[in-house]
């Protein structure tokens, strides 16, 4: 009995050092914003930003209308940079310099915009959520536990997750449910009873930490730092207009080895009613065919692979790239990504095929 009461004692006390752990933070400097807004008669942008601190990650879309064809010309680029206070500096993705010099809050996105020909605009975009899109709220949490605490150069484990949610108030309680479920699904997979964000963060947390020391008992030699893991979680929107909400989930995993691994996936949701958009609902029955051979040629015109080399002659696995269910949708086209060792090694990292709306 006095054995059973020690062993339950202790079990207490791991759970108890499990939630010590626990760091669910908000912050006025955590933040997504959807905001709109144009430059001059002719420009209009929409922009998606998630704020965590010092770090601003996201993608802005804009529409010139051609006077000519009076047709818009819709284009869709990836953001990333650096906060200081509300002071934010923006680069667009394959752009050395800063496009963004900017004045960032929850309510507005301010400052000058440089385009590709270096030419400068000022701009001031507000929040806005207009029917057919969603507001998101933020939590995040990092934490990390050591092996053995009596070792100070013990190995540690380490967590960081950025976790978007519905924010409540702004749709239908119904679709908000609905699109909780597709995130819970994509950022925790399938176990955890709980829908509330903070608790499946903790929950998370601690069978992650849980699974560390299981798998790492009776644990390394003095010193060693070869049982260290991490884990990172982040999510980030992709679009968010027209009733139709993409969302996009990376990860990365470290558990010993001579690399982590990482991983980007992406859910679609109609936000009518909340219902996931498969690849299914997007391409009709039969159009494998097609989409592979397009898939190929831009993957051929991207990498600037000759007509006369085969596509394993310049380091994939295959020939021909077949669609996988792995898809993002944007304003102006569709993207499929397939990670390392999906159809080349490593070292490519992940590879993006994107295909415009025209194509």
């Amino acid at each position: 009995m006095i054995m059973n009461n020690r062993i339950l004692f202790g079990f207490i006390i791991f759970l108890l050092s499990l939630t010590a752990q626990a760091q669910v933070q908000r912050s006025p400097q955590l933040f997504y914003v959807r905001y709109e807004g144009s430059i001059g008669d002719q420009l209009t942008l929409s922009v998606n930003l998630i704020r965590s601190f010092n770090q601003v990650s996201g993608n802005f879309q804009y529409e010139i209308k051609d006077e000519t064809s009076g047709t818009k010309l819709i284009e869709t680029l990836t953001l990333s940079g650096q906060a200081k206070n509300d002071s934010v500096h923006l680069k667009e993705f394959g752009r050395k310099t800063n496009a963004f010099k900017s004045v960032l809050t929850s309510e507005q996105f301010s400052g000058v915009w440089t385009n590709q020909d270096e030419q400068s605009f000022d701009f001031v975009l507000n929040a806005k959520y207009p029917q057919g899109s969603m507001a998101f709220d933020v939590s995040y949490l990092h934490s990390e536990i050591m092996l053995d605490s009596k070792d100070k150069n013990s190995p540690t484990a380490h967590i960081e997750l950025t976790l978007i949610y519905p924010k409540t108030g702004y749709t239908k309680p119904s679709v908000a449910d609905s699109v909780m479920k597709v995130i819970k699904s994509a950022f925790f997979g399938e176990g955890l009873a709980t829908t509330d964000p903070d608790s499946l963060l903790i929950a998370f947390e601690q069978e992650y930490y849980r699974n560390y020391r299981e798998q790492n008992q009776p644990g390394p030699e003095p010193g060693g730092h070869s049982f260290s893991w991490e884990k990172m979680i982040n999510t980030g929107v992709i679009y968010n207009s027209n009733h139709v909400l993409c969302l996009e989930f990376e990860r990365y995993a470290y558990t010993g080895g001579a690399h982590g691994i990482s991983n980007t996936s992406y859910r679609i949701v109609n936000l009518n009613d909340g219902s996931p958009i498969t690849y299914q609902d997007v391409f009709i029955e039969g159009a494998d065919t097609l989409l592979s051979q397009l898939l190929t040629k831009k993957l051929r015109n991207d990498f600037e692979i000759p007509d006369d080399t085969l596509l394993k002659q310049a380091g994939f696995f295959v020939d021909h790239i077949l669609p996988n269910h792995n898809l993002y949708i944007n304003g102006n086209g569709i993207g499929f990504v397939y990670n390392s060792y999906e159809i080349a090694p490593y070292s490519f990292g992940a590879t993006h095929v994107f295909l415009e709306f025209k194509q």
